[in-house]
C-alpha cells in the first residue's frame, strides 16, 4: 500500500509519547559475557547513567504484577542488558546481545533524534563489530488528548481521527456508547520498505486519567542490512511513519496540533 505522502511539519503541541529505534543482529556473546566498558566509554558523554537488568520473558496473558514479582526470582536466569540514560533521562540506549535500541520520551525532531542514533550504531559498530543487521524498526506512540489541544472533552472523536481509523466512533448510533475499542492491523509498504504494524483505538491518560486515543506505528524492515544501509533505511522508514500519522487524522485534528514549517524544510 502507497500510504499518501504528507508536507513534513512540526507539531507546536507534539502528541508523541516515546518515539523508539530498534536494532536486531545475529547473537554477539561477548556482549551478554562482559560489562560492556569499551561501549560506555563511547557514549558516556551523552549517556553518563548505566544500569544492568536482567530480562525474563513470560508467555502472553501472564499478568504484570505476577510476572513482575517472578522477574526478580528468575533473574539470574534472563537476558542480560544494558541500559545508558542521558543526564536528563530523557534518552535511553538499551544494549544486548542480539539488538540495540535507543528511546526518547520527549521527541521533537528526526535530525535530533538521528544524531544520538548515530552515536549508538557508531559505539556499537567500534566496539562490537555486528556482522550485519536482521531487523530495523522504528516505533511511534502518539497519545491524542483534548484538554491539551485546547478541545473540548465531548468533541467526538470522529471529527478528529479519519474514519478507517476511527472504527465505531465513526457511526454516530454508535460512538456514545463506546467505552473500549482497540484495532491492530499490518500494512505493507511498496517495494521492498517494510510493513507498519499499526494499533489504534482508547486509552488513559496517566496523570489525568483522561480518556485519549492512541496511534502507534511500528514501521519495520526485515531484510538483511549491511551497517552502511541502516540509517537510509531508517530515514524511509521514519518518512513512512510520517505519512502514516497524518493519513490517521483529520484536518480538524492536523490545525489543533499547530503544525509549524521545520527551520530546515
Amino acid at each position: 500500500m502507497a500510504i499518501p505522502e504528507a508536507i513534513r511539519v512540526l507539531y507546536e503541541r507534539n502528541p508523541l509519547e516515546e518515539v523508539t529505534c530498534q536494532l536486531r543482529f545475529p547473537p554477539i556473546l561477548s556482549i551478554s559475557n562482559a560489562s560492556p566498558v569499551a561501549f560506555q566509554e563511547e557514549v558516556r558523554g551523552e549517556f553518563p547513567y548505566y544500569q544492568h537488568k536482567s530480562i525474563v520473558k513470560f508467555p502472553a496473558g501472564v499478568p504484570s504484577a505476577i510476572a513482575q514479582l517472578m522477574s526478580h526470582d528468575l533473574a539470574l536466569g534472563g537476558t542480560t542488558a544494558y541500559t545508558f540514560d542521558s543526564e536528563d533521562r530523557n534518552w535511553t540506549i538499551k544494549l544486548a546481545r542480539d539488538g540495540l535500541t535507543l528511546s526518547c520520551r520527549r521527541y521533537t525532531e528526526w535530525s535530533l533524534f538521528q544524531d544520538r542514533l548515530q552515536l549508538a550504531i557508531d559505539s556499537l559498530a567500534k566496539t562490537y563489530r555486528p556482522s550485519f543487521f536482521l531487523h530495523t524498526c522504528v516505533k511511534y506512540k502518539n497519545s491524542i488528548r483534548r484538554s491539551a489541544l485546547g478541545l473540548a472533552e465531548d468533541v467526538p472523536w470522529s471529527e478528529l481521527i479519519k474514519p478507517w481509523a476511527a472504527g465505531p466512533f465513526a457511526s454516530a448510533e454508535l460512538a456514545s456508547d463506546v467505552k473500549a475499542v482497540q484495532t491492530k492491523c499490518v500494512i505493507r509498504l511498496p517495494g521492498e520498505l517494510g510493513r507498519i504494524e499499526a494499533t489504534y483505538g482508547l486509552g488513559m491518560h496517566t496523570a489525568s486519567k483522561e480518556e485519549v486515543f492512541l496511534i502507534e506505528a511500528h514501521v519495520f524492515n526485515e531484510q538483511k542490512k549491511e551497517l552502511a544501509d541502516v540509517l537510509l533505511r531508517l530515514d524511509a522508514l521514519n518518512r513512512q511513519a510520517r505519512f502514516f500519522f497524518r493519513h490517521c487524522i483529520t484536518d480538524e485534528l492536523h490545525r489543533a496540533l499547530r503544525p509549524v514549517t521545520p527551520p530546515n524544510g
